[in-house]
């Protein structure tokens, strides 16, 4: 592993995309060099100066001096049949050497491919998976000048922008999945088992439980799903009702809120006369969102009476 403070990155010049730009990012997230010079270049002789060489060279090769990963020579996969490209190479060299507790490192791993590398690598290389998520770095390319443009310093210091931007999401993902990961294992793990077959799973306050619920309902049959899920909002100290959705990336939910509710708030408006109190019968209600997959309310019994009922109207 390189951890001079001092490194020279290169990557290729020309039009610049999300696989090129995050590679720069892992290097400031993850060896925080006090100095770092990004070239962008395809000369092989300017690459031989760099210590480390990013979807560029065509080789994957690593030394006591200098790390090259490249994915336009070959073609390696994850299991999931996501072509690789350079940044996933990267963040899985990188990743080895990062300090993070071992009970919860492979978890993290596994959040950030699903979030940054699948969606990146899969779209960089021109594949079309369904079960792959939304790329979230599809910014990157808006960020680059006309294709009219054939000014280097303006290339570059589009690139740099694009690096800027693109760590700041990053570096948020990256938190998150951490906070996310520890959440899961330390409470809401043990919230679905104590829960039983419930359909209705209270969690206290918010944690993204989504994947884990999911997971959870694979291994059920239908009507000992999970199907509402019941949270305190600590930005505003309500609880939410929340549908559980029948995939990973589906829009679907297991069952929707009464149909009545659908569109209703605090206020009468011309387009809906009664508020969501008066047709609810819950004097603390909100809102429940128009396509009906939640809905929220000042009390915790609110939302939990609310939740039966969604349940007894499926």
């Amino acid at each position: 592993m390189i951890l001079s403070k001092e490194l020279k990155v290169a990557v290729h010049n020309g039009v610049f995309h999300a696989d090129d730009v995050l590679c720069v990012v892992l290097i400031k997230k993850f060896l925080n060099p006090l100095y770092l010079e990004v070239v962008r270049t395809r000369d092989v002789n300017v690459m031989k100066t760099c210590d480390f060489i990013l979807d560029v060279g065509r080789q994957d090769k690593i030394t006591l001096t200098q790390v090259w990963f490249d994915h336009h020579q070959g073609k390696d996969f994850y299991d999931n049949g996501v072509q690789k490209a350079a940044c996933g190479k990267l963040f899985e060299y990188l990743w080895e050497n990062v300090n993070i507790d071992p009970c919860y490192k492979d978890l993290i791993k596994e959040e950030l491919l699903n979030n940054v590398f699948y969606p990146v690598e899969s779209q960089d290389n021109g594949q079309n998976i369904e079960t792959i998520r939304a790329n979230r770095f599809n910014f990157v390319n808006g960020l680059a000048p006309s294709f009219k443009v054939q000014d280097e310093k303006l290339m570059y210091s589009a690139f740099m922008k694009a690096v800027d931007f693109a760590y700041v999401i990053f570096d948020n993902i990256f938190k998150s999945a951490v906070d996310k990961v520890i959440s899961i294992e330390d409470t809401l793990y043990h919230t679905i088992e104590e829960n039983g077959n419930n359909e209705i799973l209270v969690i206290g306050d918010f944690i993204p439980w989504q994947d884990k619920v999911i997971s959870v309902n694979e291994n059920r049959d239908y009507n000992h799903k999970i199907k509402l899920v019941i949270f305190r909002d600590r930005l505003d100290d309500t609880w939410k009702v929340q549908c559980v959705p029948t995939g990973v990336i589906a829009f679907e939910q297991l069952i929707s809120l009464p149909e009545e509710w659908a569109g209703l708030g605090e206020y009468s408006t011309g387009k809906n006369p009664l508020t969501f109190a008066q047709v609810s019968g819950f004097e603390d209600a909100i809102f429940c969102h128009p396509a009906k997959f939640i809905a929220g309310f000042k009390r915790f019994d609110s939302a939990y009476k609310a939740a039966l009922e969604a349940l007894e109207n499926q």
